[in-house]
Order: C-alpha cells, then structure tokens, then sequence
C-alpha cells in the first residue's frame, strides 16, 4: 500500500500564482474539520506515540457508555478515548479503543485508490531527521522522504509516509521555506487525505451540504507525485481537490483517481469496529438542519441523533452521515 498525497503546500504557491480557484461559498457555514476520529487496538501505546513522538498535547479524555457506541457507531460495547490536538490549530485527533478490540485495520487488503480516508498529515521540521530516528525505532515507511518540484511554481517539496500504530498511514511534509519557525520537530496537521470516486460528489457535500471553500482543483501531471500516491508503474492520473472551512483546521484533501475502486466503508472496512481512521467531525450550528440538506443532496444519515457528553465539549448533540462512498462523517452542535 502506497502514500496518498498530501499536498497543502499547494494552497499557499497557488494563492501567491493566482491559480486557486474562487471561493464557493462566501462564508464557510463551519469552521472545517473539528476532529478525526480513529480507532486503535491498544489505547495507551497509540496516546504514547503522538504524545510523546509525534508531540500532540493531551486535553481530554473519557468513556463512552455502551448505549451510546451503540446508537453512534453500530458496535455492542463500550469504549475510552483520549482527545489531542496540535499547539496552533483548533482540530483534535479522537482515539477511541473499544471494549470489543478490532481485529484488523481499516484499509488492510486494499488498494491505494479505494475510496475512504487515508492519512493524516504532519508538518515537520527536519524530514531526514525523522525519517532516520524513527526508521531505526521499528517504524515503517512505505514511501521514504521524496524530493519534487511543483511544475506550477517551482518550488522544492520533500514529502514521507509512514506507518505509526496500528498501521495508520501518516503523511510527513518537510518544512519549507514559506513556513513560519517553530520549536520541536512537528507543527501542524496539513490536511486529512479522503479517496472518492468522483470530483462532483465531493463537491456536493463539502461545499453544498458544509458550506466549506473548494481552494484547488487540479489533475495531477502523470510522473510528478506518482511515487507519493502510489501509481508508480500504471496508467492511473490523479486528480487533487481541496476543501477548507473557515477556522484553523486541516484542509480536506480530496483524491479521485481515473481508476474505479471500492468503498471500504460500504465492505465494512473503513469503520469503527476497525482500526484506523473512520471519521472526519465538524461543527454545525443546527444538526437538524445539516440532516435534512444532507439528504436532499443524497447523503444519507448513518446513526440516530442523540446527546452524550464529549470531554472537552461539555454535553453535544451529533449524529452520523454517509458522505461521499459512504465515508463516515461527524456532525455535532454543543448544547
């Protein structure tokens, strides 16, 4: 299994180039990705890891009853979770470890371009450094650091993939020269990489249903990230888009690839009875209202409505929706 792209670094060349497209919406009805979602086999050992290596902060954590993993994600346990975030974005990462362990990962036997989510996206300051520290604690990658030059701009990209626990794909971009300092060696979460079928749905939901910016839209020039999304070898174009809300948060990185994939969400793979990334969250004033445009654009719900308490939220109101390929998505108001 390859590296799905993550490219954020686009965004910023295209807007100085005057190649980004024009906002779709005039005001971002949110403020874009509020959590990612992930379920892990060993709660401790993965909090350890993005603590202590990939340097994410610690600002909640819990239970979930079994009523409520129930209503929410269809499974007959109960679960913890840990709640961490970055020191400059807003988003959290949710790692949820259910009682009922799962016995696989989400994206195990299938391929690059299947339609689900892939990886997240780290900003770090010196690749070569992580690369050879963290190679020589265990830790594979699939793509080592890889060297491009955006034929749009012509700037220099260093870009990785690795997998960290429960083999979930991390997408690591090196620091650039565009990239204000910082201390320590990881920064900020790029983007949230999501593989669709199609361009236009994607479109329909996070721009029609979200309210969010469509920023890029571009299919890829055949050889230049080949050896990052994994097509090496194959006729297969990619084509990039991007979607961002109004907030600090992670862009959502589209991918569809001209050639026809699966849902692994629909096969059951990309769920949470699996580990691995099941869900992207976002913030809504209305649920309600979020529900009923969902549905008229063809995006059905996939849980009940209820209320739960969520550290560090305080009591919400959420539910699920089957976004583009049946990829789970969170929508939530804090009551």
């Amino acid at each position: 299994m390859k590296k799905v792209c993550s490219l954020l670094l686009i965004v910023f060349l295209l807007m100085k180039t005057g190649i980004v497209l024009a906002e779709q919406t005039s005001v971002p009805a949110n403020e874009g990705i509020s959590r990612i979602c992930a379920s892990v086999f060993d709660l401790a050992e993965s909090e350890m890891f993005f603590t202590e290596v990939m340097e994410l902060t610690k600002v909640g954590e819990g239970t979930l009853e079994a009523s409520v993993v129930h209503t929410l994600y269809g499974l007959d346990c109960d679960a913890r979770y840990v709640m961490l975030k970055n020191e400059v974005q807003t988003t959290l990462l949710q790692l949820i470890e259910f009682s009922e362990r799962p016995q696989k990962t989400s994206r195990q036997g299938y391929r690059t371009w299947d339609y689900g989510y892939y990886d997240i996206a780290f900003r770090c300051a010196d690749i070569q450094k992580v690369y050879a520290d963290l190679s020589a604690q265990g830790y594979e990658f699939p793509c080592p650091p890889y060297q491009y030059v955006t034929t749009w701009s012509g700037t220099e990209v260093f870009e990785a993939v690795m997998y960290g626990p429960n083999d979930m794909p991390l997408a690591l971009i090196n620091k650039t020269a565009n990239t204000p300092e910082f201390e320590g060696m990881f920064r900020n979460f790029p983007d949230v990489v999501l593989v669709v079928d199609n361009m236009d749905t994607a479109d329909r939901f996070y721009v029609d249903v979200l309210g969010m910016s469509k920023v890029f839209d571009m299919e890829m020039e055949k050889g230049l990230v080949d050896p990052i999304v994994g097509t090496v070898g194959t006729d297969i174009v990619t084509r990039i888009g991007m979607y961002m809300g109004g907030g600090a948060t992670p862009i959502i990185e589209i991918l569809d690839y001209s050639e026809e994939g699966v849902s692994m969400t629909e096969e059951g793979a990309s769920v949470p009875g699996n580990a691995g990334i099941f869900a992207t969250c976002f913030m809504v004033e209305n649920v309600d209202a979020i529900l009923e445009s969902a549905a008229e654009q063809g995006f059905a719900a996939s849980s009940e409505t209820l209320e739960m308490e969520l550290a560090p939220y305080g009591v919400i109101r959420t539910a699920l929706v089957s976004g583009p390929n049946g990829s789970l998505v969170e929508i939530f108001e804090i009551l």
